[in-house]
C-alpha cells in the first residue's frame, strides 16, 4: 500500500451532509468511478444513501466487525491522479465528522537520483482548486492537509480557540479563526474563509 497525502474536510453532522459534500466533489471536477473494497459495483447514489444512514445512526465500526459493515469508500478520477479515494471518519462523541480525500504521495513528489525531493506544484494546485470549490459550495468547517506521517488535524472548534491548523502545505479555515504569521501566505476567499499556505511543509 502506498503512502497517501490527505485532504481532511470537517463538516457538521446533518441529514444532507453526505449528499451535499459528494455532489460538491463532482461539481469541483471529479468524476465518480466506483465504490471500493468490495463495493465496486455500487452506484454513486447507493453509496451516498448507505453512508448517510450510517451517519444518521452515528455509526463507528467496532474492532471485531467486518469492514463490509462500515461506511463505503468511493474512487474518483481527477486530472490524471493515479488514485483519488474518499471515505468517512466519524467520531461518535462529536458533533462533526470528516471526509478524507486521499491521493498517493508519489503523485505529488519526484525522487531524482541525487536523493532530493521535487514537488509537483501543478498537482498541488489541482488539489487546492478542489478545496476552494468545496469550501464555497458546502458548509465545511475546515479543510486541512497532511502527509502519511502527519498528526491528526485539530477540530475547527479548537482552531477557533487558537490551536494551529494543520497546513501541510495548505488549509482553509474561517477567517475569524485565523492568526496571522510572517511565515504564512494567505488570501481571503468567499464565505468568510481564508486560504493559508506554508510551502515549507511540503513534506514531513
Amino acid at each position: 500500500m502506498p503512502a497517501y497525502f490527505s485532504l481532511t474536510f470537517e463538516l457538521s453532522k446533518s441529514k444532507i451532509a453526505v449528499a451535499n459534500f459528494c455532489r460538491a466533489l463532482i461539481n469541483s471536477g471529479l468524476t465518480f468511478e466506483s465504490g471500493y473494497w468490495g463495493f465496486e459495483n455500487d452506484s454513486f447514489e447507493d453509496i451516498i444513501k448507505w453512508n448517510q444512514s450510517h451517519l444518521d445512526n452515528n455509526f463507528k465500526l467496532g474492532f471485531t466487525e467486518h469492514h463490509s459493515h462500515d461506511y463505503k469508500q468511493m474512487l474518483f478520477n481527477y486530472c490524471n491522479f493515479s488514485e483519488v479515494r474518499v471515505f468517512v471518519m466519524n467520531n461518535e462523541k462529536g458533533a462533526t465528522f470528516n471526509f478524507e480525500l486521499i491521493v498517493p504521495e508519489d503523485d505529488l513528489l519526484n525522487y531524482p537520483e541525487n536523493n532530493s525531493i521535487e514537488h509537483k506544484t501543478e498537482k498541488m494546485e489541482q488539489l487546492k482548486s478542489i478545496a476552494q470549490k468545496v469550501w464555497i459550495a458546502t458548509d465545511v468547517l475546515a479543510i486541512q492537509t497532511g502527509w502519511e506521517g502527519s498528526d491528526i488535524p485539530p477540530l475547527a472548534s479548537k482552531i477557533a480557540e487558537g490551536v494551529k491548523p494543520q497546513i501541510e502545505p495548505f488549509c482553509i479555515i474561517k477567517f475569524s479563526s485565523f492568526i496571522e504569521q510572517s511565515t504564512l501566505s494567505f488570501k481571503n476567499i468567499e464565505k468568510g474563509g481564508v486560504l493559508i499556505e506554508n510551502f515549507k511543509n511540503w513534506y514531513y
